[in-house]
């Protein structure tokens, strides 16, 4: 299983050595550190019963979650927020033998089901982590975060 935990250089995985670095001229990596951030989708659950707060506190709670968005875009972690319709509107394509099924329903009967995803960009795991806890606070339901392979 990969680490998250480390950021991947662009480029070479080692970098050039010094006496490489004075036959081949200066490289990229001499100039800045580059690295690529690894994306983890962030996934909001819900049992699908409707705000279960009070209307003071579900303000409340769209403010907090607005507020994160504007962390997450202003650190440069945001690439991509959605919410979901609920799961009466879900609908299922399965291949099956030469023929295709189409159902309609979620594809799990799952008492909780996704309800909101945000695409974040962070170094490594421990980063996600920090974001997962603040929009688990911002939005009051349980996020679930896991690196896109």
């Amino acid at each position: 299983m990969p680490d998250f935990r480390k950021a991947a250089r662009i480029g070479s995985q080692k970098p050039a050595s010094a006496r490489e670095r004075s036959v081949a001229g200066p490289s990229r990596l001499d100039h800045e550190e580059r690295f690529v951030m690894t994306r983890f989708p962030l996934a909001v659950h819900h049992d699908g019963t409707g705000p279960n707060a009070p209307p003071e506190e579900l303000q409340q709670s769209i403010a907090d979650t607005e507020a994160f968005d504007t962390r997450a875009k202003d650190s440069g972690a945001f690439v991509f927020r959605a919410h979901l319709h609920g799961v009466e509107s879900a609908t299922v394509a399965c291949k099956s033998s030469d023929d295709h099924q189409v159902t309609d329903g979620p594809y799990s009967a799952a008492k909780e089901t996704l309800s909101c995803l945000w695409i974040i960009s962070a170094a490594d795991a421990d980063a996600a982590l920090e974001w997962a806890r603040q929009a688990t606070a911002a939005c009051r339901m349980a996020v679930e975060f896991r690196a896109l392979a």
